[in-house]
């Protein structure tokens, strides 16, 4: 799930939204471990909305809960939706304010949805006894409580007044359905670069490389880097060091969330039974809250003014270095990040990072030297130099016999030759690709949708212009046969595809009117405004 999350990175975060909130109501998640409880902040505001600022513990509670919800469904979350997830944190605030400002749901509403929460029924039947149980454990009011029921049913109601509008003609239908499963079957040549590179390469002159150094010699540059200590626990040494679980914990714990440890037939597990799930719960909840006291302890001792080696020895981290590296390097030790290194590229050399908080760890990070960015000389990037020249002329070159090849292929047709025939003229093997749709590979080039998209434009017979694949592989195709899609099989599929569609069709309706609605919010975030 997630790895398409990040493949979609360009249709926004959105989506991300719609997956986790859409007509669903899933209040009862927002308060497991104590949910309700703000994190202390950094004090004055993370940003603003609508022309109102935002405190720094409202945002990293909403910012708390996103995680939780997304790391009930899915698992753990993965270092490169970070960026994400800040961004989702800001369109659930920006969805929220719109929704408080334009919705409104009553008290009947709120008792309502409450009393028709399984969580505290007993036999289809509301016991309140069960409800004040669960909110005294949470150590929150029922007002409290009742009041993130009203913002979930505000915001509920205003996405179903979103999708309301939207919905999915018979002929938007068909229209759907025929880009997803219409065939053709396609005939085609391809030139490859390394057919050329041996030539290419022993080719390749001292002069020749040198001159080419000194006009890319920018291209070779290396970043600066940079040597970097840091203190902090990951998360797997939360979890590694976290002690035991009473008996009464876990007995607490299987009362409240008894209807979550059922099984297939729908009858409860016993304690004993699902004594290893509420472990493995219960641990994982002290080590965020081990986590989440470290880093408010490291910034404790950040306002107090401690320096990097008395902080350390307060708390008892030890203190490790890392590099030198540049920013965006691969891989990175103990739980760091990516976002992690760009913050300590972000202080001069020898400041302390602001307390850094990821699902991998908690770390304050110090760079303690810099090297400079340099271009490297000449002998010694002389291999990977020619390399890239080689590279680089061995796709002209199969560009460019690819562009004879077509010429003479439309020279050869309007002399009445068929495309094999052609071939065989040219001294060229035509290949021919099993029937395929808009979304499987072809030939060497792989999956280029821009490429198949084009091909499917074509009428049957027609040749193509020329394509090239991510690795400079040249192909000239003509589409020998177009295969529509199966009637029969499109009347099976019908409704499910139609809820399919319109489902793809309501995220991309609430994707640009959230993008609307973000330009109205008028979103500045922090730093941009001071901190009060």
């Amino acid at each position: 799930m997630f790895r398409q999350l990040l493949r979609l990175k360009k249709r926004q975060v959105i989506v991300l939204w719609l997956l986790v909130l859409v007509f669903v109501l899933p209040f009862i998640l927002f308060f497991h471990a104590g949910a309700l409880s703000p994190s202390h902040g950094p004090g004055g505001a993370a940003g603003e909305i609508f022309g109102r600022k935002i405190p720094w513990d409202v945002f990293q509670e909403e910012s708390r809960l996103l995680r939780m919800e997304l790391q009930a469904r899915f698992g753990s979350i993965p270092v490169g939706l970070e960026e994400a997830l800040r961004q989702q944190t800001w369109e659930r605030l920006i969805l929220k304010e719109e929704a408080r400002r334009t919705q409104r749901v009553s008290d009947e509403e709120v008792a309502a949805a409450v009393r028709r929460h399984p969580q505290f029924q007993q036999g289809d039947r509301f016991l309140p006894e069960l409800y004040f149980q669960f909110t005294r454990a949470l150590g929150i009011t029922p007002q409290a409580f009742e009041a993130r029921v009203r913002d979930e049913l505000r915001t509920a109601k205003l996405l179903e007044q979103v999708v309301a509008e939207v919905v999915v003609s018979e002929e938007e239908l068909r229209r759907a359905y025929a880009q997803r499963h219409e065939r053709i079957r396609v005939a085609f040549v391809v030139i490859t670069p390394t057919d050329f590179e041996s030539a290419i390469r022993s080719a390749v002159t001292d002069e020749e490389a040198r001159a080419y150094f000194a006009k890319q010699a920018e291209a070779f540059r290396r970043p600066a880097q940079r040597t970097i200590d840091y203190v902090g626990m990951t998360a797997e040494d939360a979890l590694a060091t976290t002690g035991g679980v009473p008996d009464e914990d876990m007995q607490r714990h299987y009362e409240l969330y008894q209807e979550e440890f059922t099984r297939d037939d729908g009858t409860v597990r016993p304690l004993e039974e699902a004594r290893v799930d509420i472990l493995n719960r219960l641990v994982l909840k002290r080590a965020q809250a081990r986590l989440t006291d470290l880093a408010l302890d490291l910034g404790a001792d950040q306002r107090d003014g401690l320096t990097f080696e008395a902080m350390a020895s307060k708390r008892e981290l030890a203190p490790k270095t890392v590099g030198p590296l540049a920013q965006g390097a691969p891989e990175l030790p103990d739980g760091l990040t990516a976002s992690m290194l760009e913050a300590a590229f972000a202080v001069p050399v020898g400041q302390m990072t602001e307390v850094l908080e990821h699902p991998s760890g908690v770390f304050v990070l110090r760079p303690t030297d810099e090297q400079p960015s340099t271009i490297p000389a000449f002998d010694g990037i002389k291999a990977a130099l020619i390399a890239r020249m080689v590279l680089e002329r061995s796709r002209e070159q199969a560009r460019a016999r690819a562009e004879q090849l077509r010429a003479s292929f439309v020279t050869k047709r309007s002399e009445g030759l068929t495309f094999d025939e052609t071939c065989a003229t040219l001294g060229v093997a035509p290949q021919r690709s099993d029937p395929l749709t808009r979304h499987d590979p072809l030939g060497p080039l792989g999956v280029v949708p821009h490429v198949t998209d084009g091909l499917f434009a074509l009428e049957p017979g027609q040749l193509s212009e020329i394509s090239e694949g991510p690795q400079g592989d040249a192909m000239i195709a003509v589409v020998e046969e177009r295969i529509p899609f199966d009637e029969t099989q499109f009347e099976e599929a019908r409704e499910a595809f139609r809820a399919t569609r319109l489902e793809a069709k309501r995220q991309e309706h609430v994707a640009a009117w959230l993008a609307t609605l973000r330009d109205q919010a008028r979103l500045k975030t922090f730093p941009e405004i001071p901190p009060d």
